[in-house]
């Protein structure tokens, strides 16, 4: 973890080394690194999961530091992690050759057998490594294990044995990495939030232990439990950017919106140029929940800029237009979408009820019929039809729509349109006969009669037959 000024320096010279690294492939002069500044670079390519480049370096530091035991394992994790532990085998001896019973190469070189189908063999190793090894080196040991385990699939074997490493030492950052894997694959939950609790009870500064911890208790639905433990990963190391990010999406998930907002804001911050088109799409989000619709917009459009091709957001856009009443702007953002995307339905809709807005009933009836074409099945599309032929003066065209809607919907839903409709044009016996089967077939649904239909309350017949069924 660094403090910010260092953090930005530190992320500034791994900048600066990779600018002169690449800088090389312009020019037939191959340029002399450190060691280390090869194992930065190395590491760089590797979480940005750029694995031939990081290959590549590897091959390039070897070349200039032959006897280096570190870029030797390096270059051999690398072919293990990505399932060609067969040819990590030559730089594992040579590692051998380097640093004779070095705990590290004997430990790597167990794995990539174990990873070879050579299970045995790896498993010969570790025993012999178990019989001088300290709590450290036994962690380490029972890690390598435990990956056995994870190819043969036994999960539950697997986390037992982490659960031993883990507490043999809580510090093993890999065991724990490779403990939050586990406890999907077994289902442990409640016996890894023991577990980590246990681990954050001897060492609160533990962001990844946190971490795990938050999965788990998300998982078992301890939500605002999972949430208190992301964000103290995140305060712990605040360039665990993922462990924010699942915290923010937690929490927009359950509409803390301004929680959300607080955590993708300090995202925004952390990544800068880096940010990709979804964390602005998720501010937006934001924004617009809170009823900013202004300030959405202008991360809706970042995020368009970044992804042009993406129908959601300038449907996204379209929305907030909308909920500003700024009709004109609405409908050019939903065309815009309807152009890269053409087969939503509530594209259409939306279209629709902006027209509708705009005072254009003939092209909002147009596009919710197009809505519906696409989507027969969702009742509110045969409703805003009806709503918008009513608004016409099309009073029988109005309850055909609603008519052809009810065998295509099941459910009430429409049916109490249709009533309101009958009501509406002056049919009250038919109203009235129609409601009568309505509350018989779904008493819980009336109140949608005086969503369409706010008189109807004052109706003392309505009301009284109502009053009836209710009894």
């Amino acid at each position: 973890m660094y403090p910010e000024n260092e953090f930005q320096f530190h992320k500034s010279t791994i900048q600066q080394l990779l600018q002169r690294y690449e800088a090389q492939f312009n020019t037939d002069h191959c340029t002399y690194f450190e060691e280390a500044s090869y194992l930065q670079i190395i590491s760089y390519f590797e979480a940005d999961h750029q694995y031939s480049k990081a290959l590549e370096a590897s091959e390039r530091g070897m070349d200039q530091h032959p006897l280096s035991t570190d870029l030797l394992l390096k270059h051999a994790q690398l072919l293990i992690d990505n399932l060609a532990a067969e040819a990590a085998f030559p730089f594992l001896e040579k590692a051998r050759a380097v640093s004779p019973g070095e705990i590290e190469v004997e430990l790597l070189y167990a794995e990539a057998l174990i990873a070879d189908q050579q299970t045995e063999e790896g498993f010969r190793i570790l025993d012999f490594l178990k019989e001088e090894a300290n709590d450290e080196d036994m962690s380490s040991i029972l890690l390598v294990e435990a990956l056995a385990y994870e190819q043969e699939e036994s999960y539950e074997r697997m986390f037992y044995t982490l659960r031993e490493a883990l507490l043999m030492d809580p510090s093993n950052q890999a065991a724990l990495e490779r403990m939050g894997i586990c406890v999907v694959q077994s289902k442990k939950y409640e016996e890894s939030i023991a577990l980590h609790e246990a681990l954050l009870a001897e060492d609160a500064y533990q962001a990844l232990a946190w971490y795990n911890l938050a999965q788990s208790r998300l998982y078992v639905g301890d939500y605002e439990g999972a949430i208190e433990a992301y964000d103290l990963a995140f305060t712990i190391d605040e360039n665990f950017l993922q462990a924010c990010r699942d915290c923010a999406d937690l929490c927009l998930e359950l509409q803390q919106f301004n929680q959300a907002l607080k955590y993708y804001m300090e995202l925004l911050e952390q990544e800068g140029a880096d940010a990709d088109s979804d964390l602005y799409i998720q501010i937006g989000q934001c924004h617009l929940r809170l009823n900013c619709p202004q300030a959405a917009v202008t991360f809706y459009i970042r995020a368009a800029q970044l992804d042009p091709l993406n129908d959601e957001i300038f449907f996204s856009i379209g929305e907030c237009y909308a909920a500003e009443g700024q009709w004109m702007n609405a409908i050019q953002y939903f065309e815009k979408a309807i152009e890269v995307e053409g087969e939503q339905e509530e594209y259409y809709a939306a279209l629709g009820e902006a027209y509708f807005n705009m005072g254009n009933t003939e092209m909002a009836v147009e596009h919710l019929e197009e809505a519906i074409a696409l989507n027969e099945l969702e009742a509110r599309y045969w409703i805003l039809l009806a709503t918008f032929l009513m608004e016409k003066g099309q009073a029988e065209a109005a309850i055909d729509v609603l008519e052809a809607g009810m065998e295509a919907v099941p459910g009430t839903e429409i049916l109490y349109c249709r009533i309101a409709c009958l009501f509406a044009i002056g049919q009250r016996n038919a109203a009235l006969y129609w409601l009568g089967e309505a509350l018989q077939e779904d008493f819980g649904m009336y109140p949608s009669l005086f969503e369409l239909m706010p008189d109807l309350q004052a109706d003392g017949e309505v009301m009284a037959m109502i009053k009836n069924f209710a009894l």
